[in-house]
């Protein structure tokens, strides 16, 4: 059967005064609401630890799978202090409990180029079973990585799955070397288009040179022409390979560029597939500047941060001038993030696709809608979608919604202000109902944002 701890209260209406993460358990506790019996509340680090470690051997007591424990800190207006980066809250972290691991051998060290350049070593492993799942492949990360393990082709290895999800190596066992193993080395040419590899300063990873690198750009394109992008359909996985090996894209501006003759001479490519092609691509110039950002692949800036800073500051040319202080200043921006953007926007090859894409019609404006005195029409309402809208995809009336200042949930709670619903609406509609959320229709979405 299903069953749910709750773990934190988002409002409250009423005068109710909680300081603490304990009080607000307490709180839901009182209120009927099933709280998870082993939290506690410990004094200082070495209380951690020593929970942690109970913990470890303890597992097996739950009815319930458990990969760690989560920490946070206790009072409320700390936790309010801290803020968030991004998604992420800086007062709260996972403490994971180690993973089931299994031995098997490695195969092979094989490479591949990432979106952004980096050149990512991954082993081939002798198929094993760890935490049943089969495993094949683990990521190494970088050179540093395969060093600091001491890695050879042929070892016995250990393996895990971190965090229950992502296969990795944790060491070699030097004891079964038999000295037929071979030692790594990262190659000093690109993969993939023979460009000189090299690495930025602080970092690890090691980078390919060539901003046209194939490989590279493979990757960009099928992020760039994602659903959570800029969301061009018929145009990931093969056809836009075929696009690069074709020669009719070398950067992602190219995109907007194709032309229908060449298009109809790639294999697949018929009459209808081709309108279709054009027509999303068309389509796709109209998304909000905040899905552009996204699609960019700048490292560290996602749906969440690109909405944030488009919010702030209205247009992609406006971030482009920003430097690191101004980026710092914006809630949620940290230096991993300021440092990224203002990095990608001093590359000359990046904004050249960036005039690329603005001489291609791409809107680079967000158009939030404000009242006369600044204010965005819905800001700090609360919407939850539901049911199929006629005029609108699910994903369009979320961006509708942000640009005009209001927030999106996915599902119903006493926070909620609206449930905009359409056809089929479901077991959401019911719980608005008894949670008395007011019910609003599509028509009469448009009509509040249009009376306003």
């Amino acid at each position: 059967p299903l069953d749910i701890f709750i773990y934190s209260l988002a409002q409250t209406n009423g005068d109710h005064s909680l300081d603490t993460q304990l009080e607000t358990l307490n709180y839901l506790k009182s209120l009927g609401f099933k709280i998870n019996p082993n939290n506690v509340l410990a004094k200082d680090t070495q209380e951690v630890i020593e929970y942690h470690a109970r913990w470890i051997h303890s597992l097996g007591s739950l009815d319930y799978d458990c990969d760690g424990i989560v920490v946070k800190v206790n009072r409320l207006d700390y936790q309010q202090h801290l803020g968030t980066i991004g998604r992420e809250p800086r007062w709260a972290t996972a403490y994971k409990f180690p993973a089931v691991q299994a031995q098997t051998r490695l195969l092979d060290i094989r490479l591949n180029v990432g979106r952004t350049g980096s050149i990512n070593p991954y082993a081939i492993l002798d198929p094993v079973e760890v935490g049943g799942v089969i495993i094949k492949q683990a990521t190494l990360h970088n050179a540093d990585y395969i060093e600091s393990k001491d890695l050879r082709i042929g070892d016995w290895v250990v393996v895990e799955r971190a965090g229950e999800v992502i296969p990795q190596i944790v060491r070699s066992d030097k004891d079964k070397r038999t000295g037929t193993e071979t030692s790594f080395s990262m190659p000093r040419m690109c993969p993939s288009c023979g460009a000189i590899l090299a690495n930025r300063k602080d970092e690890a990873a090691t980078y390919c040179t060539n901003s046209t690198c194939p490989a590279q750009l493979e990757r960009l394109v099928e992020h760039f022409v994602s659903k959570s992008a800029m969301d061009i359909e018929g145009m990931g996985g093969k056809v836009g390979i075929s696009l690069i090996q074709s020669g009719l894209i070398k950067d992602v501006a190219d995109i907007y560029f194709l032309q229908r003759e060449k298009l109809e001479q790639l294999d697949r490519m018929g009459k209808k597939s081709v309108d279709n092609l054009l027509r999303a691509i068309k389509e796709s110039k109209k998304q909000p500047p905040e899905r552009l950002l996204t699609a960019l692949g700048i490292p560290h800036v996602g749906s969440e941060i690109s909405s944030l800073l488009l919010n702030k500051l209205a247009s992609i040319d406006n971030l482009v001038v920003c430097n690191q202080e101004t980026l710092l200043n914006i809630p949620s921006i940290g230096p991993k993030i300021s440092e990224s953007i203002t990095e990608y926007f001093s590359n000359f090859d990046n904004l050249n696709v960036l005039e690329k894409l603005r001489s291609a019609g791409v809107n680079m404006v967000s158009e939030t809608v404000s009242r006369s005195e600044g204010i965005p029409l819905l800001s700090d309402l609360r919407f939850v979608v539901t049911g199929r809208l006629d005029n609108y995809s699910r994903t369009e009336i979320q961006d509708l919604i942000k640009r005009h200042g209001g927030k999106v949930s996915g599902s119903v709670s006493k926070s909620t202000d609206y449930l905009l619903t359409g056809q089929d609406g479901g077991s959401k509609l019911t719980e608005a109902s008894r949670l008395g959320v007011q019910i609003i229709s599509e028509s009469e979405f448009e009509t509040m944002v249009v009376s306003n």
